[in-house]
């Protein structure tokens, strides 16, 4: 495969993971993505380290335009492997949260630490109870 197209490759799979992201509904930022991707993954320590190599990466290729080591096609199967994962729970969560409103809160929400999350809850709790 040519170097343009293992370029084109890694960049067309991390498109997908910030399309999956909803990064275009809230542009984002990059913390925020890596954040809903991290959110996706679950508890694989493995795919959490490996998209934070994966981003590096993007970043000096779309930044300054070089890819920071050779191998890139060896990086462009690890970010399919993530893409594949997330893509996959991303599919089940459709089930769930038929809307993309309530993706954006299960994003929101997912993302909370639990102390957070419990006092959101509580608030919300006083909110509907005061109605």
């Amino acid at each position: 495969m040519e170097a343009i197209e293992k370029r084109l490759a890694f960049l067309t799979f991390w498109q997908v993971l910030e399309i999956i992201s909803l990064k275009s509904l809230s542009c984002a930022s990059d913390k925020i993505i890596i954040k809903h991707i991290k959110t996706l993954i679950g508890n694989n320590t493995f795919l959490e380290n490996l998209i934070d190599v994966v981003y590096e990466s993007r970043n000096i290729l779309v930044h300054e335009g070089k890819y920071p080591n050779n191998d890139l096609m060896e990086e462009s199967m690890y970010v399919k492997q993530i893409v594949d994962h997330v893509l996959t729970k991303f599919l089940d969560l459709c089930k769930v949260y038929r809307t993309t409103k309530e993706l954006e809160y299960f994003f929101s929400y997912a993302t909370m630490n639990n102390k957070d999350l419990a006092l959101r809850n509580e608030i919300i709790n006083k909110i509907q109870e005061t109605r």
